[in-house]
């Protein structure tokens, strides 16, 4: 969805930009995405909060979810999905549903910046597994940024 403020919006990093301000950065309108020169841009995996990157996340819900399927096929475990996975964890129910949410953002954000960078969603997802920290200059060259200020 479009709306007027959304082309007009400029982004600047002043020191580190990393996660969601990283995020937000590269998600400026094009041509108004400016960094200053000893700024970093640090793209990596979000955990959601979770605990892992967005990939472990995902491994892990793929886990889960055979233990969920196998657990229905015997009836005698089903009471097993309901309790919780270890004290104060959650439900493994829960943990797939939330999983599947990391899962979904991640798509999102990858499509954003895909677009956004002119790159393709396999590279950012290998810059953003290993944890790319790049500078002023080098975050131009990638596409996050438009222009690098410089010092008056």
């Amino acid at each position: 969805m479009s709306c007027a403020w959304c082309r007009e919006l400029s982004t600047l990093a002043l020191g580190l930009a990393c996660s969601a301000g990283q995020f937000l950065l590269s998600s400026g309108t094009h041509g108004k995405r400016y960094d200053l020169p000893h700024a970093r841009i640090l793209m990596h995996q979000g955990s959601a909060g979770i605990g892992d990157s967005a990939v472990a996340v995902e491994v892990q819900a793929n886990d889960l979810r055979q233990t969920r399927d196998s657990a229905r096929s015997d009836r005698t475990q089903t009471g097993v999905l309901h309790q919780p996975a270890a004290q104060g964890c959650s439900t493994i129910p829960d943990l797939i549903l939330a999983a599947d949410e990391v899962v979904r953002v991640r798509s999102g954000m990858e499509a954003i910046l895909s677009e956004h960078t002119g790159r393709d969603v396999a590279t950012l997802r290998h810059d953003t597994g290993r944890g790319l920290v790049l500078t002023a200059s080098a975050a131009l060259d990638y596409g996050i940024v438009d222009q690098v200020l410089k010092n008056r």
